[in-house]
């Protein structure tokens, strides 16, 4: 977990792109691994959750063109695997979905204050290339996917909870 992170974000750092490691999957990664370390469900959960929203749009994307870093392997593979063998150990805390998007709210507005609009770090400056026609309007798609996050967030938590009270 934490060594995927630390290869991943060594990569962006020396490439000259260091804001690319505040993408939600590298951030969500990273708390997943240290909740595991700190045995803390809570960062696990609310990193599990980020993951669970972020892999499927970063798999959409490199399976429709977009660039595939070996390096974000550990990021969008390893992550979850971590997540869910701590999960499983620590069990799911009853609202942490609420604190991934609340905290995945924060996560906008710190990749909007200090990330170039040419990086488009978690899609804060504009909608993700390919998709401009049917989101004309950059604020509204933005707000779209923050509460679709939520909802998936939400549904996230209601079936992990359901599997670890097994």
């Amino acid at each position: 977990g934490l060594a995927g992170f630390a290869l991943h974000a060594a990569f962006h750092v020396r490439r000259g792109r260091a804001s690319e490691v505040l993408w939600a999957c590298p951030v969500a990664a990273l708390l997943a691994a240290i909740g595991a370390i700190a045995a803390s469900p809570w960062l696990v959960a609310m990193g599990a959750c980020l993951l669970s929203y972020g892999v499927p749009l970063w798999l959409a994307d490199v399976v429709t063109g977009g660039e595939l870093l070996v390096t974000s392997l550990g990021t969008h593979l390893v992550g979850p695997i971590v997540a869910g063998l701590a999960l499983r150990e620590l069990g799911w805390p009853p609202g942490a979905w609420a604190a991934a998007w609340l905290g995945s709210l924060a996560l906008l507005a710190l990749s909007r204050a200090v990330t170039a609009p040419e990086a488009n770090v978690n899609l804060v400056f504009r909608v993700a290339a390919g998709w401009e026609r049917r989101f004309r309007r950059h604020g509204l798609y933005v707000a779209g996917l923050w509460l679709a996050s939520g909802a998936v967030y939400f549904v996230v938590e209601r079936a992990a909870r359901h599997l670890l009270a097994r």
